[in-house]
């Protein structure tokens, strides 16, 4: 069961579902989730929701309502696992908290800032999460403001860790053979913070501060995004003992190779800077092609900054079909990102986001149990 909104609990619901998971979607009958309602719009179908809400059953139910509580409890019981996002409090105040379901659910909460703690009822969104897991400080170059992902971060990176999440509740549960359900507690910075690698290590064992737009040691030197000289991009990763010998041969700078100063990684990384305006200026002498082909023949990672239509067009992208074509229930075929990760051997069904209430006589009436004359009464009660 997924009763989100917007974005971490049904993302994580979603990879889930693209792995064989069963997963209904519960939403207020008074409009649905408020993803419905995000741009970009195709027609009157918000491409937001087509994508992340994709492959599921879709019912409406009022959970202000008494009836409706009892409803979803009813539901749970058929359940193994729910995923919300509500701020803390809400589902204990419709009398839906871990305690008042089955033992045996695996409960999956996300919120900004966890279930307890002094600051677990103050509002968020993703902006909120990367700000105050440590990441958005690092992001930008250093002479301008931090500068936040145009995509989604914190959301996303937390559904996939309450996927991995679940699926080992799950795994344990059946292993213990006790039956006993589990209690997730997720919040948006805390995966943040668990990803931010050694930054908050190195600066208490060592009181250094990573700044924003200084390189990193784990990315070595040479290495960035440099513009090329057709006004593309394309990000070179030189760093390894093996890519900065071939880079050094590549830009005809032989004497790096017998420079103390450049002997290891560690030692590069002190002389980052020189090294990557080394690199951009060769870059920028030519075309991306030139680049990208000359790089990868030397084995030196590469890649253009691709988007949105250069990942259309891509052959690889095509040859391992990771755009395919779904067909949305709205607007018909729409090219989305395929399931990931793939099991080898197996397809991965994609099915087209549920419209509001789309299978409330599949969830109500054939798996609860409802009759249809009280489906009906309940809809138009405006509790379904």
């Amino acid at each position: 069961m997924e009763v989100g909104s917007r974005i971490a609990a049904v993302f994580s619901a979603s990879i889930l579902a693209e792995q064989g998971a069963r997963v209904i979607k519960i939403e207020d009958p008074n409009g649905g989730d408020v993803m419905r309602t995000i741009n970009p719009f195709l027609g009157e179908q918000s491409l937001f929701f087509s994508v992340e809400d994709r492959n599921r059953a879709g019912a409406t139910l009022n959970l202000r309502h008494p009836e409706g509580q009892q409803l979803f409890r009813e539901l749970a019981e058929r359940a193994d696992v729910l995923c919300e996002n509500f701020r803390p409090g809400t589902m204990e105040n419709w009398h839906l908290g871990p305690k008042d379901l089955n033992p045996n659910l695996i409960y999956a909460r996300v919120s900004v800032f966890g279930q307890d703690g002094p600051y677990s009822q103050r509002p968020g969104l993703d902006l909120t999460g990367i700000a105050y897991g440590g990441l958005l400080h690092l992001t930008g170059p250093s002479d301008l403001p931090p500068v936040k992902s145009s995509v989604t971060v914190s959301d996303h990176l937390t559904a996939v860790f309450v996927a991995q999440a679940i699926s080992a509740a799950l795994y344990r549960r059946r292993v213990d053979g006790d039956g006993r359900g589990a209690v997730i507690d997720a919040t948006l910075y805390g995966s943040i913070l668990r990803t931010t690698e050694a930054t908050v290590a190195e600066f208490v064992a060592l009181g250094a501060s990573p700044e924003r737009g200084r390189p990193r040691p784990v990315d070595g030197a040479p290495a960035g995004v440099f513009r090329t000289s057709d006004e593309y991009w394309v990000a070179v990763s030189a760093g390894s003992n093996a890519a900065f010998g071939a880079c050094a041969r590549l830009l005809e700078r032989d004497e790096w190779l017998s420079s103390g100063n450049y002997a290891s990684v560690q030692a590069r990384y002190k002389h980052a800077l020189t090294l990557n305006e080394e690199l951009r200026s060769w870059v920028a002498r030519h075309p991306i092609d030139v680049v990208v082909s000359m790089c990868r023949d030397a084995h030196i990672p590469v890649s253009p900054v691709n988007s949105s239509t250069d990942l259309l067009n891509d052959p690889h992208i095509a040859a391992r079909k990771d755009l395919p074509q779904v067909n949305d229930h709205v607007v018909g075929h729409v090219r989305q990102p395929a399931a990931f990760p793939r099991f080898e051997g197996l397809a991965a069904p994609l099915e087209g986001a549920p419209t509001l209430g789309e299978h409330n006589r599949d969830v109500w009436c054939d798996l609860v149990g409802l009759s249809q004359a009280r489906l009906e009464s309940l809809i138009a009660t405006g509790v379904i």
